[in-house]
């Protein structure tokens, strides 16, 4: 592909990484054959990254205040135990939204388990966190209210494997995703909706406008939304997009 892309005249690509367990290895590679092939990109989504340090031009929602702030909207609808399903380490964007669930718990000075605090492995998406729930859950007592996801597949995964296993979603184990959907109210009170066109829009800014060699790395907030189908102080249900 990139062979094809190096004989076309083009400003750039938009580069959406590969998540996969070997992520940063992966997705290098490929920013590699870019860079060789002196085609300009923009990373978007989450970014190609490692200690900390993201690679070259990128683009993204920033999930850590946005985690923030809807782990601060639930506690104040009243709710003290948390857990949370994330995926595996070393995707720039979970690691985001799971450090700013540790960061407001620590906060708001709420009780931290490390027990209900898990990382999924790299397997089929139907099936990812499924075998973590069944652990977490396994008993009934000292149970978290809520079980934050850091992506919305985990969400739907979560809440399905939790019905299976007898609990009532969510009148006794709420579970919610990180993202709302772009066309619909969120399903419960609450989610984060990511600035997907302005994303976009940010990452075409910046191949069609920036100096060459210059490196332009963003990160812009998510917006927290309320369904208001649904009362303040409701339970919300599966928050998901």
């Amino acid at each position: 592909v990139v062979e094809k892309l190096k004989t076309r005249p083009l400003a750039g690509v938009i580069f959406s990484p590969l998540v996969v367990s070997d992520y940063y290895r992966v997705n290098s590679e490929i920013l590699d054959l870019f860079e060789a092939g002196r085609i300009p990109y923009v990373t978007i989504d989450t970014p190609v990254a490692r200690g900390g340090i993201i690679r070259g031009n990128f683009v993204g929602s920033d999930g850590y205040h946005g985690m923030r702030q809807l782990l601060r909207t639930l506690a104040g609808q009243g709710f003290r135990r948390f857990g949370s399903l994330r995926v595996f380490g070393g995707v720039y964007t979970s690691d985001q939204r799971y450090q700013g669930i540790t960061d407001e718990l620590a906060a708001l000075g709420l009780p931290f388990e490390a027990a209900f605090h898990q990382e999924i492995t790299d397997v089929p998406l139907p099936e990812q966190g499924r075998e973590k729930v069944r652990r977490m859950f396994h008993s009934r007592s000292n149970l978290p209210e809520v079980l934050l996801c850091t992506h919305s597949i985990l969400a739907r995964n979560a809440a399905d494997e939790l019905a299976r296993l007898g609990f009532r979603v969510p009148e006794e184990i709420t579970v919610v995703g990180f993202d709302a959907p772009n066309d619909q109210e969120p399903f419960g009170f609450a989610a984060m909706r990511q600035p997907f066109v302005e994303i976009g829009r940010r990452a075409m800014e910046i191949l069609l406008e920036s100096p060459p060699g210059s490196i332009r790395q963003e990160f812009i907030p998510c917006q927290l939304v309320l369904n208001p189908n649904v009362k303040e102080t409701a339970a919300p249900s599966v928050i998901t997009a």
